[in-house]
């Protein structure tokens, strides 16, 4: 890639460039190499020589037995694929939380064996081979007893929104779900809770993170050092073993030093030249320390520019060895730092991979022109791999086919259905903020992120109908930005904060509202191709929403007739669709499809097509095991 054509350019350090080459040289298999020993190193014929190595000096033939190598090393043979290598214990949760016994080498990668919940050992499975369409052979094994094993690769903060349904469902046909996901903050499953729920964390350090932790220690080394000199020049001091002054000491080295000891004029000399001396030194040692850090600020700025890639693709390698590791029937993958560990791991196991595209991932506004760039090919080869791609919507799904060739399935995201006990927990906002029966609620409710139109929302307010508030659930950064501009355009009395409300309780709070706002702003592709969550939260209570008159949000609102829509970035016009909801003369029609859109489109009949396709890839798997 093109960060490993820049490191011959890069300002390393020699000897830390050649460490940090050799580790990844011993610890890292290529993308396709499959049989490791217990300690994940890989194997390689001991009679193929390589470039630089004893009968290997002609590059052609070398590169050539290198290629022959690599490709017979794809193919495990028979006495590897049957030793266990050696399990070393670290800690996975459980959907309690509580730990279980697990073997995993996140920063080695060697081989996995996990205990489930039940204290059995999981590792590789031994199957019939059979070849799919194309052309990959796929492990078929007969229909058993045994509940199938679904892997969810991602690298996600929480278990919320779309992939939460997508465990749930896997759950409901009864799978064990393991899911892979980097460490992430507390809380991770956000409160579900499933006896047959796993999670394995990876921890992949980038470059950037393993040379700041070189420094840390080198740092630290050099300070014990320095440490101990010091406290050895304090101890013979302390004793009286000094010896002579320095100046004296100098003398003493030149011819006839006996009487040029006794000479005063020879002796201010010296004492001249060594404390000029010693004000050399001082002033190198201050050189050397300031071209050190900045070699080492270079180095850093260096790889920082790498380092959300680089991460990746620690992810990459360690997800799929994971994954190959815990012997799933089907592996699935959220968005593109799933895709790829999940689709190797896949191929490796010889299970189906079903790809899961929540959004229009590398046109977010979080990617520079550089990653983009960089990541989309890796995107477009390994979406093309996948044996089932479900897209979030049809925008979505158009863009995908024009760029890669990949013809998704479109899976919505749409919501549960809201249960009768929800409805009778039913939220009083007007309580919880101090307003009237008579006064209207108008709710955000989501992340406070750029490029949501939440400053547009405040701006809206003093424009709303009297009795109108804004009410805001969530949490974010800007929280804090947004109160003070309500306090600055005085409408702060009419704008409210309720902060996070846990998942399977938001339904209750939404349903306490009027209207809904939808204000996402075009200020991205993926913006502007979203089919926001939100739609079917706000309808599946049974609320009207307005909404930025995008593609898939204008497609609902024309064809339901359960909103209104405003033009990006103009408060008056968000404004204005907010009292066109709210006319008393026009509201019960907009209530009434919003109710009838919300029934319409709910997880529980969405989730048709997703189990569709699992089971059309995976038919021998023992679905709805008891």
């Amino acid at each position: 890639m093109a960060f490993a054509a820049g490191m011959r350019h890069s300002p390393f350090p020699s000897s830390w460039f050649r460490s940090w080459r050799g580790e990844l040289c011993s610890k890292r298999p290529s993308e396709d190499s499959r049989p490791g020993d217990a300690l994940g190193r890989t194997h390689r014929p001991s009679s193929t020589p390589l470039i630089g190595t004893e009968g290997g000096n002609d590059l052609r033939g070398a590169t050539d037995r290198l290629v022959d190598c690599e490709k017979r090393m794809c193919v495990p043979r028979e006495s590897e694929s049957r030793s266990r290598p050696r399990v070393e214990p670290i800690r996975s949760l459980d959907a309690a939380g509580v730990g279980t016994a697990n073997a995993m080498n996140d920063r080695g990668g060697g081989h996995v064996e996990a205990l489930d919940l039940t204290g059995r050992v999981s590792g590789a499975r031994e199957r019939e081979g059979e070849p799919s369409l194309d052309g990959v052979s796929r492990q078929v094994p007969a229909v058993t007893n045994r509940r199938p094993r679904v892997v969810v690769v991602a690298m996600k903060p929480q278990i919320r929104g779309r992939i939460r349904r997508n465990v749930l469902t896997f759950l409901d046909m009864g799978a064990e779900v393991i899911i892979v996901n980097t460490r992430p903050r507390d809380d991770f499953l956000v409160g579900l809770d499933h006896p047959r729920l796993q999670v394995h964390f990876l921890d992949p350090r980038s470059l950037a993170v393993r040379y700041t932790e070189h420094l840390s220690a080198t740092n630290g080394a050099r300070r014990e050092r320095r440490e101990r000199k010091r406290d050895a020049r304090e101890r013979r001091t302390r004793a009286g073993e000094g010896g002579r002054p320095p100046e004296l000491a100098l003398l003493a080295l030149l011819p006839g030093g006996a009487r040029l000891i006794t000479n005063p004029r020879a002796v201010r000399t010296a004492r001249r030249v060594v404390r000029n001396w010693r004000r050399g030194s001082r002033w190198a040692i201050r050189q050397g320390r300031a071209a050190r850090t900045a070699r080492d600020q270079s180095i850093r700025r260096f790889l920082k520019r790498f380092h959300r890639i680089n991460r990746f693709e620690e992810f990459w390698r360690l997800s799929a060895r994971r994954v190959q590791d815990l012997a799933p029937d089907l592996v699935v993958s959220s968005d593109l730092p799933g895709l790829v560990g999940a689709n190797r791991g896949a191929r490796r196991a010889r299970v189906p991979h079903l790809h899961d595209c929540h959004e229009l991932y590398l046109e977010s506004t979080t990617f520079g022109p550089r990653e983009r760039a960089l990541l989309r090919p890796i995107e477009q080869k390994y979406m093309r791999r996948a044996d089932t791609v479900v897209i979030v919507n049809e925008s979505i799904r158009d863009e995908y086919r024009e760029r890669y060739g990949v013809d998704g399935v479109v899976l919505r995201n749409c919501g549960p259905r809201i249960t009768a006990e929800q409805r009778e927990k039913r939220v009083d906002l007007r309580g919880l903020t101090g307003l009237t029966d008579d006064d209207r609620v108008v709710l955000y409710q989501g992340g406070f992120a750029a490029g949501r139109g939440l400053e547009l929302c405040i701006d809206a307010v003093e424009h709303f109908p009297v009795g109108a508030h804004l009410l805001l659930i969530g949490y974010g950064t800007l929280q804090e930005m947004l109160a003070a501009r309500a306090e600055h355009l005085g409408v702060a009395d009419r704008v409210h904060f309720l902060g996070a409300v846990p998942p399977h309780e938001l339904p209750s709070y939404t349903m306490g509202a009027d209207v809904g706002l939808i204000p996402y702003q075009p200020v991205s592709m993926n913006n502007r191709l979203a089919l926001p969550n939100k739609v079917f939260e706000y309808t599946g209570a049974g609320i009207p929403f307005v909404a930025t008159d995008i593609p898939e949000l204008r497609r609902v609102v024309q064809g339901s007739g359960c909103g209104e829509l405003f033009a990006a970035g103009d408060t008056r016009s968000l404004a204005a669709g907010v009292r066109s909801v709210l006319d008393p003369a026009a509201y019960p029609r907009y209530r009434t499809a919003a109710e009838t859109f919300g029934l319409a489109n709910t997880w529980e009949s969405e989730r048709r097509i997703l189990v569709g396709a699992v089971r059309r890839l995976a038919p021998h798997a023992n679905w709805d095991a008891q």
